[in-house]
């Protein structure tokens, strides 16, 4: 299946928000019923819990909207954490000790952001299995302590993403995230793995954050002689894996090796803790709808809309 294919199938299975251009037409709040969007800002300096509604634009199509409040989410806040596993090319040092530090300080960010939290871990390498299942966060320190690499080179993302799907589907909305940390490792799914696991993203509602590592650390997608099939498998992950986040308002970062993870998790974990409830005038009908903020911080909107 080709990168387009892929994406018309994200599209086809997730509501997505295009980004329209602003206009310069206002509806007056008074003229139109209210409207509630979750929204994620992306906090790259620390979380940004402060904000309120002079804070937000919003626009739908090509029309500005008043904003008429803003409050920061104090709904629970579930995670389902998959982690990549495979192992490192043959020679290579495995980045045992940077991904172990990235997590720890991934959880322990994401326990002072939020109040009601709960975190599912999924390591994952040549099969899906989840160590850490939600209710259970009290184990959650000592797993991520243990984490090693596998023996095997690949790894089942795709097959892990339809898990935590299915995980989240029942956890309390709006919050329910999925965070991937991948090693550029061979994707061990085969093509039939990238509906279930898009579908299963969708029905969920999560919104999902990815930091890939795309230096020298694990670079097995770069090898001459890799098999036609498993280079097919690869690029309908990347596909899947821009896509998805991108329709359901989440956000890739990618760093050049393991010694990056640690301040993107950071970055993720402190983005997670900026969700808020933005409500705004609406003008009735289906619409195109886009918030940004007054000191360009880049704003996500999720599906979560009422």
């Amino acid at each position: 299946m080709t990168a387009s294919a892929v994406r018309s199938l994200v599209v086809l299975a997730l509501t997505t928000c295009v980004i329209a251009p602003a206009g310069h037409r206002v509806l007056n709040a008074s003229q139109a019923p209210q409207k509630t969007a979750f929204v994620t800002v992306v906090a790259e300096k620390g979380p940004m819990k402060n904000l309120t509604a002079k804070d937000f634009v919003a626009y739908e199509d090509n029309s500005k909207r008043d904003v008429l409040g803003a409050e920061l989410s104090g709904d629970p806040l579930s995670v389902f954490l998959i982690v990549d596993t495979s192992a490192p090319l043959a020679g290579a040092t495995p980045p045992t000790q940077d991904m172990r530090a990235a997590l720890a300080s991934f959880v322990k960010t994401l326990k002072l952001g939020a109040v009601d939290m709960d975190i599912a871990y999924c390591p994952t390498a040549g099969a899906a299995v989840t160590a850490v299942d939600f209710g259970k966060l009290a184990e959650l320190d000592a797993a991520i302590a243990r984490w090693t690499p596998d023996s095997m080179s690949t790894s089942v993302i795709l097959e892990a993403l339809n898990d935590a799907g299915k995980a989240l589907k029942n956890r309390p909305a709006p919050r329910r995230a999925v965070v991937v940390v991948d090693l550029n490792s061979q994707e061990g799914g085969a093509e039939k793995a990238m509906k279930p696991a898009v579908q299963s993203m969708h029905d969920s509602g999560a919104t999902l954050w990815n930091v890939s590592v795309r230096g020298s650390t694990n670079n097995q997608i770069s090898i001459s002689n890799q098999a036609s099939p498993m280079i097919t498998n690869n690029a309908n992950r990347e596909s899947v894996l821009n896509d998805v986040a991108k329709a359901n308002g989440g956000m890739r970062w990618t760093v050049r090796d393991a010694s990056g993870l640690e301040p993107a998790l950071v970055v993720v974990a402190d983005t997670l803790a900026s969700q808020y409830a933005v409500t705004f005038a609406h003008q009735g009908g289906p619409k195109v709808t886009r918030f940004e903020t007054t000191s360009g911080a880049k704003v996500l909107l999720s599906p979560f809309m009422r």
